[in-house]
């Protein structure tokens, strides 16, 4: 019997655990609440492509709700074609405008740069919920899709994070949402795209 009561026990504070962690603790003002979802491939189910001259090797399954912080058009890059715009993305506090109208944030020759002195919240949660993405559209329709994006818009974006390689050096995906720095950038094969309210 004790045993029994045990068991009970302990099946109640499992249950506990999974009502704590599925809980929402987004905060008031977030845009985009939650974590972009990441799912690895498992080795050799997904071949590498080709499009336009590359070729890409998936990495990872990739989701995410996010708004849009920032937007970059490249035409005369040698990878434009492939890449025509990055998007520099937040969620959870950097999905709140409140917040952002503390940061200053830019975006350059790829590279994706935020100042904030006096931002509510540290440097260190800015980076793990915002990051520079490079957009590789999967047809014409949703490059014209990526290219219409304004900045304050908040967007859910499916695809593959992918690793390039082509006419110039290779370019790999991040895998993390906490890195920083040259490599950070996450590459994204982008198969859905939508404007969400």
């Amino acid at each position: 019997m004790k045993l029994f009561w045990i068991s009970v026990s302990l099946i109640g504070v499992i249950f506990w655990l999974d009502q704590r962690w599925l809980h929402d603790d987004s905060l008031p003002g977030e845009t985009a609440p939650g974590l972009p979802f990441q799912q690895l491939f498992a080795p050799h189910t997904q071949l590498p492509f080709t499009l336009k001259g590359y070729t890409l090797r998936p990495q990872a399954e990739f989701s995410l709700r996010a708004r849009v912080l920032s937007v970059a058009h490249y035409q005369d890059s040698p990878d434009a074609d492939l890449i025509p715009v990055d998007l520099a993305l937040g969620w959870g506090a950097m999905s709140n405008p409140e917040i952002l109208q503390h940061f200053d944030i830019s975006q350059s020759e790829r590279w994706y740069r935020m100042s904030a002195p006096k931002a509510p919240i540290s440097m260190q949660t800015a980076i793990q919920q915002s990051a520079n993405m490079h957009m590789i559209p999967a047809n014409p329709a949703l490059a014209e899709r990526l290219r219409a994006l304004r900045e304050g818009e908040v967007v859910a974006i499916e695809g593959w994070l992918v690793d390039v390689q082509g006419k110039g050096p290779p370019l790999h995906t991040s895998l993390s949402r906490s890195d920083e720095g040259a490599g950070a950038c996450e590459v994204v094969y982008v198969i859905s795209l939508a404007r969400l309210p």
